[in-house]
């Protein structure tokens, strides 16, 4: 069995859906900003803050390519399809899952959320990083599920139904 990875921009419901879907399907789910700040020792903010984005994008690359064969379903951060390499083990190693979400979507599920570092620039940085993403998705993606107005578990069969869980 592949490992599977959900990508999407912040808010699409990358861990929501993952935990669903790892539940239902038996198998070990991963968040990978958990895994991130177990391995740092901090929370995301913080090491964007101390350490940069470049920073984080090396050690979320790092931590990434431990799961790329343990059989598992990760929900990677929003912004890991930044890192070339990273993009390149989401090809090279995972069932990609490309969650994708209006922008407007968005803007409304994280109108009150202050703990994303990206997220907190003006309306026209936000958008501007969403339309720069979208591409980087579909670059990495093997299958893509629209969540617009779709609950997790219609989007979890969806997708099951879609993937062999053999």
């Amino acid at each position: 069995m592949t490992s599977i990875a959900l990508i999407g921009f912040m808010g699409s419901g990358k861990s929501t859906i993952g935990y669903q879907l790892a539940s239902q399907n038996h198998r070990k789910f991963i968040d990978l900003d958990d895994e991130i700040t177990k391995f740092e020792g901090r929370e995301i903010a913080t090491i964007f803050a101390q350490d940069g984005e470049e920073y984080f994008r090396h050690v979320e690359e790092k931590i990434l390519n431990q799961f790329s064969e343990a059989n598992v379903i990760v929900a990677t951060g929003g912004g890991i399809v930044m890192n070339q390499n990273s993009r390149e083990i989401l090809k090279n190693c995972f069932h990609t899952i490309w969650l994708e979400v209006s922008y407007n979507v968005v803007e409304n599920r994280l109108r009150l959320d202050d703990t994303r570092p990206l997220w907190k620039q003006s309306k026209e940085q936000r958008q501007a990083l969403f339309e720069r993403r979208q591409g980087l998705y579909e670059e990495c993606a093997d299958m893509r599920v629209s969540v617009n107005e779709r609950s997790p578990n219609q989007i979890a069969t969806e997708i099951e139904g879609s993937i062999s869980f053999i």
